[in-house]
């Protein structure tokens, strides 16, 4: 009887089960390294994410107040308003503009197409610290003719008379990053990494056509001496109801 010959094929499947297993074994190591760097990078833009955010939201509030400054050209150069007759009139704020002075025309109207043409728009409400927002004129613009910044226009000296009070912009109740980064990018030093100080006046009435100095107008004085000769800023106010709230200023016209 002849015996017949089988030539067995090796079983490789516990072969091939391993080199499965360990292609599953390093697709999981790959992820799980995937994963970490993201999230390292996550965790790292998520640091800088206020930083980068208050810069940006600091840029487009100084760039409203840059329009307001040039809105208060316009009227004055291209309409012949005079400095007095300058109107903030508005149907938004709660402090009320309306300036005696002002033709009825409404040439002399920042807020209107017969003026400066602007419309009048609240800032973006991500720049304030939300813990003040019971606070008085939290959360809008405020016009005054009562303060001045110490070597900006015709004051070379310590003191604001009424003829070189200047006409600003400000917004108070702003959060500590975005008043940070509008010093940093108007070169003003944050001293110990906060803002200059400054007693600064809230009860300064709206401008309705008048400059009058009132009590300490200067701004720039003592620990506030980082804002001379800057017409754009951002100061700590240390007294009143506006007491430890983040003020931005912008000198809209020097005299």
């Amino acid at each position: 009887m002849q015996l017949r010959s089988y030539n067995k094929k090796p079983d490789n499947s516990f072969k091939t089960k391993g080199n499965a297993l360990v292609i599953i074994l390093v697709m999981i190591a790959l992820i799980a390294a995937l994963t970490a760097v993201a999230m390292k990078s996550s965790s790292r833009s998520s640091g800088n994410m206020d930083t980068e955010s208050a810069r940006v939201q600091a840029e487009k509030l100084m760039r409203q107040a840059i329009s307001f400054e040039s809105a208060v050209n316009r009227v004055m150069g291209g309409n012949q308003c005079s400095e007095n007759s300058v109107n903030f009139v508005n149907t938004v704020t709660t402090r009320v503009y309306t300036n005696a002075n002002a033709p009825s025309t409404k040439a002399c109207d920042v807020f209107d197409l017969a003026g400066a043409g602007l419309t009048y728009t609240n800032p973006n409400p991500s720049i304030f610290d939300s813990s003040q927002s019971g606070r008085s004129d939290y959360g809008q613009w405020v016009f005054t003719g009562t303060h001045c910044v110490l070597k900006i226009g015709s004051d070379e000296n310590d003191a604001c008379i009424n003829s070189e009070i200047a006409l600003i912009a400000i917004v108070p109740h702003i959060s500590l990053p975005v008043c940070l980064q509008i010093n940093s990018l108007n070169n003003i030093t944050n001293l110990g990494g906060s803002p200059p100080e400054e007693s600064y006046d809230e009860s300064a009435s709206a401008f309705t056509g008048s400059f009058t100095a009132i009590t300490d107008p200067e701004l720039g004085e003592g620990l506030a001496s980082p804002l001379i000769k800057h017409t754009t800023g951002c100061l700590k106010n240390t007294s009143g109801s506006w007491a430890d709230s983040y003020v931005f200023y912008h000198v809209l016209l020097a005299r």
